[in-house]
């Protein structure tokens, strides 16, 4: 009786290691390696450098992520418009950072936000001088496909608008000359007019939204954005920042340090009158006597 007990519980054992052993893994509802997807032509966040590699703040980013969370990952920039429709479609996509919207969390499952960042209305110089701008009369360039496009339709409903199919076919009429006034990101026009020597042309007239930027995969993964919160709680914030800094840090234009220069000449000239006023006071006076001294009558 003890002995068929035995048989029984060692042939339980053997049932439970053999479907350990060949029980196909669980599945996580999306292949490795996973691709991050962004612009190519949106820095300083995410572009392609001189040696044709991804780079920016989204690009550095992801890398710190994969390498906190032990994951295979490959870079895909392409147009904006694509890189939302490749995440909604593809499993193992990740779009780097986006905006929520309604529209797009239809297709679209949101992570944990990464940084804030502000959308802002550029004009040129002239156009900036006016009194007052009739955005009737005069369109504002936008990116098919991006947040600026839904904000202008919901809260700026009868501004005419031109819409661009690539950030650098706007750029390319604003460098012409063909467009007086667009909307984008404030570090990407930030960064593309100082690029194009256009940073004294053009200004920023006003941020109109700041928002978070989010991670984002398709709606059918609801695993993979559960992967992506956890591991970037492991990122340290010291960590996380230094990347932020690093990317959406601009130089001083040429004209601050001729402003800064003629500060510190004014301070100094004031600190070496504070030091020397004894010496001042008795030059002036000596001054003084010498110019009394010559006056007729005297």
């Amino acid at each position: 009786m003890v002995h068929g007990a035995m048989l029984k519980r060692f042939r339980d054992i053997f049932l439970l290691l053999a479907v350990i052993v060949f029980l196909p893994p669980l599945s996580t509802g999306y292949a490795a390696p996973l691709t991050i997807t962004m612009s190519s032509e949106m820095p300083p966040l995410s572009f392609i450098n001189n040696e044709g590699e991804p780079d920016g703040l989204l690009v550095e980013f992801w890398e710190k992520w994969a390498e906190k969370s032990d994951t295979e990952i490959t870079f895909k920039l392409q147009s904006w418009r694509k890189t939302v429709e490749d995440t909604a479609s593809q499993k193992n996509y990740i779009h780097g950072g986006l905006f929520y919207s309604a529209k797009r969390a239809r297709n679209l499952l949101f992570g944990d936000y990464i940084f804030p960042m502000e959308g802002a209305l550029f004009a040129s110089s002239e156009l900036a001088n006016e009194d007052k701008i009739d955005m009737q009369q005069i369109s504002c360039g936008i990116i098919r496909g991006g947040y600026g496009k839904e904000f202008m339709a919901r809260e700026q409903t009868f501004t005419s608008l031109t819409i661009f199919d690539a950030i650098s076919n706007l750029l390319k009429a604003v460098k012409e000359g063909r467009l007086s006034l667009f909307l984008m990101d404030y570090p990407v026009a930030m960064w593309q007019l100082e690029k194009m020597g256009l940073s004294d042309s053009f200004v920023c007239i006003k941020k109109l939204y700041k928002l978070n930027i989010y991670p984002a995969v398709s709606k059918k993964n609801p695993e993979l954005i559960r992967k992506i919160n956890l591991n970037m709680a492991a990122i340290p914030q010291k960590e996380k920042q230094a990347i932020i800094n690093k990317w959406l840090y601009l130089p001083p234009k040429t004209n601050d340090y001729r402003t800064t220069a003629l500060l510190l000449t004014g301070l100094v000239l004031i600190l070496m009158v504070c030091f020397h006023r004894n010496e001042i006071r008795t030059m002036a006076k000596n001054i003084k006597k010498h110019f009394c001294s010559k006056l007729p009558g005297d």
